[in-house]
């Protein structure tokens, strides 16, 4: 195992876990707008607020914690996201954001895998570590994305699969579950329906939470994938090197 990730493997997951922090911030609104807006329905007016923040008796972290919080919900409502109600819009809020979260991220951290991938290939064929046949045919399958993952799975740039790993599995005991290809492929089904507004009826069964599962499984799955390619590239670059 190399010392240290390729610079495209680092810069890869860094953005793969920015994405993560957009969907999960991006969720916890969804899951608590009704809250907020409730919060903001309560909120003093302006001349209220700043009399109890003018309150000398009140703790400095308090009446910092006062202003931010009024401030902030006064922000918000400038863009009529409390108003969801009363708009010719139509829709659930909460829904919608958790709905649309899951949507964009999932399709876009694939995306992000998908480039990855192309990446290291790429960095195989430059550095001359593949026969020229093997490469040939990489590269005639470079705008196939499925194709060009069927030949990594068999093996062709690396003699054998990166695409198995184990994972942990959530619960109070501990235990792992191996992922392979065929979770891969499931990954880019999904994205595909996304993408193409398929329906499937197995995601659409599927309540907020298991979604919220489902993303992380499936993030957790790409990434380990990654670092396995990243690892089989630097392998081969080590061996030329050496």
């Amino acid at each position: 195992m190399p010392a240290e990730f390729l610079k495209e493997f680092k810069e890869y997951a860094d953005f793969s876990v920015r994405v993560d922090r957009f969907f999960h911030l991006t969720s916890i609104y969804g899951w608590h707008h009704s809250g907020i807006k409730a919060m903001h329905a309560r909120l003093p007016s302006p001349g209220q607020i700043q009399g109890v923040l003018d309150d000398s008796s009140i703790n400095e972290d308090i009446r910092l914690f006062l202003s931010v919080a009024a401030f902030t919900l006064g922000l918000m409502a400038t863009r009529g996201i409390f108003q969801d109600e009363d708009d010719q819009v139509g829709g659930d809020v909460s829904e919608d954001t958790l709905k649309f979260a899951f949507h964009t991220c999932y399709c876009f951290q694939w995306s992000l895998f998908e480039d990855f991938v192309r990446i290291m290939i790429q960095k195989t064929i430059d550095g001359g570590v593949l026969r020229t046949e093997v490469a040939n045919r990489l590269k005639s399958k470079w705008g196939q994305t499925k194709q060009l993952l069927d030949m990594i799975e068999r093996g062709e740039p690396f003699g054998a699969s990166p695409f198995r790993s184990a994972l942990p599995e959530p619960g109070w005991v501990r235990s792992t579950e191996t992922c392979t290809y065929a979770d891969l492929d499931e990954i880019r089904n999904i994205r595909n329906q996304l993408i193409h507004g398929v329906s499937n009826p197995e995601l659409s069964s599927e309540d907020i939470t298991s979604r919220q599962l489902r993303y992380d499984r499936s993030m957790w799955i790409l990434r380990r994938f990654a670092e396995n390619i990243q690892r089989e590239v630097q392998q081969l670059l080590d061996n030329v090197d050496g």
